[in-house]
């Protein structure tokens, strides 16, 4: 296309891919300035409403969903819907992927109603529309995690179990899409009591990730977390700390020192060290989570546990007024009926014992 200058927007759907694979490699910064100057330049050539603008503009949203930047993405999301429905009629196979996208967002910041609703759609839309060609389950898959957040974990095993199942069937058994339906899964079936089946998922993913993007790509961290946490429920705290700092050391490379997702990272090494009699340091990392944690709305599950560690963390130290503050802050979680049987033993067992109070 460099040599074919008359050939432009040919050449600009090339750097919307580039920008795409850029994301990917977690080179966030150049896959922006790719993506937006190839944005800019359709829309001059194109129109701001033409097909070929919220196809590009929908790459931009991915990479701003990618950084954190959830009122961003969201916002791309629902203009590129705004462009696809007016160009193609409001029950167009085309606006699956937008309704989707909407509803990973409404996930990522705790919205799991509305992220039902957008995926619910897309799912009726694909149904209606009988289009093979088009796979079902990103939008199983997003609606597996809205009922788990929602509370109706059975429901959510089914969805995912399901797109499990196509998953591997059209991508094969090791592909990063598959990793991350393992990952999910296991954590459903953790908060279903089924320790030993999420080890196994969890083990899985993180296998096929490592095998697939290398071992210290972005998508390693998440499930090397969520292995900590199962070292953590299981009082093996050293073994908990050395995935905490895998994860930790991959995420400090690869993201904004901001992004919420550090707050994963602190959350675990501090209880980590909190569990290896390593007080202060544990307060000090604790503290980080809950300073990102504020800064950011979604999330209600991630802000529990990083209270519940910090209640915990207090009454070490002794401070038994911030133990009854923070204790009573994870709790409107963990009463919440939405939570899984064992998070909600769990923290009341703890009350019972350490905090009549709260």
């Amino acid at each position: 296309y460099e040599r074919h200058p008359h050939q432009e927007v040919g050449r600009l759907e090339v750097l919307v891919l580039l920008g795409g694979a850029l994301r990917i490699d977690a080179q966030y910064a150049r896959a922006e300035t790719v993506l937006k100057g190839a944005v800019d330049r359709l829309a001059e050539i194109k129109g701001t409403g033409s097909l070929d603008v919220a196809h590009a503009w929908n790459g931009l949203g991915v990479l701003y969903s990618d950084q954190g930047r959830y009122a961003d993405a969201e916002t791309v999301y629902r203009d590129v819907f705004g462009i696809l429905e007016s160009l193609r009629g409001s029950k167009h196979v085309e606006l699956v992927f937008v309704l989707n996208n909407l509803g990973d967002v409404a996930l990522r910041q705790g919205n799991f109603g509305e992220a039902r609703r957008h995926l619910e759609r897309a799912l009726a839309i694909l149904d209606a529309s009988k289009d093979a060609t088009r796979p079902r389950e990103p939008v199983l898959y997003n609606l597996g995690r809205a009922w788990a957040g929602l509370g109706d974990r059975q429901r959510a095993a089914r969805f995912l179990g399901e797109t499990l199942t196509l998953r591997e069937k059209r991508l094969g058994p090791n592909h990063p899409d598959v990793a991350n339906t393992l990952n999910t899964l296991a954590g459903v079936f953790l908060n279903l009591g089924d320790v030993q089946q999420a080890r196994v998922y969890y083990e899985r993913s993180l296998a096929i990730f490592v095998e697939t993007r290398g071992p210290t790509h972005p998508s390693v961290a998440l499930p090397l977390t969520n292995l900590a946490d199962l070292h953590l429920s299981s009082g093996e705290f050293a073994q908990a700390l050395k995935l905490c700092e895998r994860a930790d050391a991959i995420d400090q490379a690869s993201l904004p020192a901001e992004h919420v997702d550090r707050a994963y990272d602190f959350t675990c090494l501090g209880e980590a060290h909190l569990g290896l009699g390593h007080l202060a340091r544990a307060l000090t990392l604790l503290q980080k989570a809950e300073s990102l944690r504020r800064k950011n709305p979604a999330g209600a599950l991630e802000r529990a546990q990083t209270d519940f560690a910090l209640a915990r963390a207090h009454r070490q130290a002794g401070s038994h007024a911030k133990v009854i503050s923070y204790a009573r802050r994870a709790a409107a979680y963990y009463r919440d009926p939405r939570t899984s049987k064992r998070e909600r033993e769990h923290f009341a067992g703890w009350v019972d014992a350490h905090c009549a109070k709260c």
